[in-house]
């Protein structure tokens, strides 16, 4: 599994799988299925099959991991720990928010007992109970209490480096979610400039930390800057996983706003093609999250709520599939 890990670190998540899957044939042959490193390997493809939006996948081979771990090494163990952390991001992006909750909260316990606070792990666990939390505008001073908690034992232990980026690059997303919007831009950038040190710039981290300032931008009428890193994102991520991955949706989501935005600020009826270039990053956006994530996800809901809208528009009603359920509830990405 070296090449695998090799090839994650490097943002190359279909490669880094080909190595994974041809590691643990060997390991289970030369070991048997019930192995430690059998675990291990189990785990680390867990993650890639989660990165690359392969939910069911990912959910299967952490259960695995997990129970084999827990059968070695008990239930408090940091690597146990680890593993409920992993499945809770799977059912955070599935917008399982409960759940998730309930195995980050127990992850965060395990390693705070058994690693102390002063732990990049438990950093772990407060970023990922930070962004958890960040959905939702009412636990907004847990969010930033968690996201300033992995951002002090971030610096403390490894300085400038991806975790810190991803830290700054949540706080720059609660301030931005409080309308602070120029410190938001500082932090985001700030965060840019470290993850793509650290990483490379066409890395998948790095596409987050540029769509949040992309949509900093467009919430203060920078559109020309916003649609550039949006496509600039876009690219990235296009690059770094399939064209139907659900991260593509967020920029082509993002980019329909844009374009609808300038249809609108020409106060013309009917089609244009501001409107048209809406209605396609639209239809890329629906089909990628209705396929991938379900018509009920949040953010399914949403772009297909905008998608109807600029159908409406358009006065092109049976031109396409409507997708859109029964309204029942919204979404945010981010």
């Amino acid at each position: 599994g070296r090449l695998g890990l090799v090839h994650m670190k490097q943002g190359k998540y279909e490669q880094a799988l080909e190595h994974y899957h041809r590691a643990l044939l060997l390991q289970e042959a030369a070991l048997g299925e019930h192995h430690l490193e059998v675990a291990y390997l189990l785990k680390d493809m867990a993650y890639l099959y989660a990165t690359l939006a392969r939910y069911a996948d990912a959910e299967g081979l952490y259960v695995r991991a997990l129970s084999l771990l827990e059968g070695i090494l008990g239930g408090e163990h940091p690597d146990v720990a680890m593993v409920r952390s992993g499945i809770a991001w799977v059912f955070f992006r599935q917008a399982k928010y409960q759940a998730a909750e309930k195995l980050y909260r127990d992850s965060l316990r395990v390693r705070e007992k058994v690693l102390g606070t002063l732990s990049l792990d438990t950093a772990r666990s407060y970023h990922e109970l930070a962004e958890l939390y960040a959905k939702n505008m009412s636990k907004y001073e847990e969010a930033l209490m968690y996201t300033y908690r992995a951002l002090e034992v971030r610096k403390k232990i490894v300085g400038r480096s991806p975790e810190l980026a991803r830290s700054l690059s949540q706080l720059a997303w609660l301030h931005f979610l409080q309308g602070d919007h120029e410190v938001s831009e500082v932090l985001q950038r700030q965060s840019i400039q470290m993850m793509s040190e650290a990483l490379g710039p066409k890395h998948s981290k790095v596409a987050q930390c540029l769509h949040r300032l992309a949509v900093t931008y467009q919430r203060i009428g920078r559109p020309e800057e916003a649609e550039e890193l949006f496509q600039q994102a876009l690219g990235i991520r296009l690059g770094a996983f399939s064209a139907t991955h659900p991260d593509c949706a967020q920029d082509y989501h993002s980019l329909a706003e844009l374009a609808l935005a300038a249809h609108k600020a020409r106060n013309i009826s009917g089609p244009s093609p501001d409107l048209d270039k809406s209605r396609e990053y639209l239809i890329q956006a629906s089909r990628i999250l209705t396929e991938r994530l379900g018509v009920s996800h949040p953010d399914a809901i949403v772009v297909n709520e905008l998608h109807a809208e600029v159908r409406r528009m358009m006065a092109d009603d049976d031109s396409e599939v409507d997708y859109s359920p029964p309204r029942s509830g919204g979404g945010m990405f981010g």
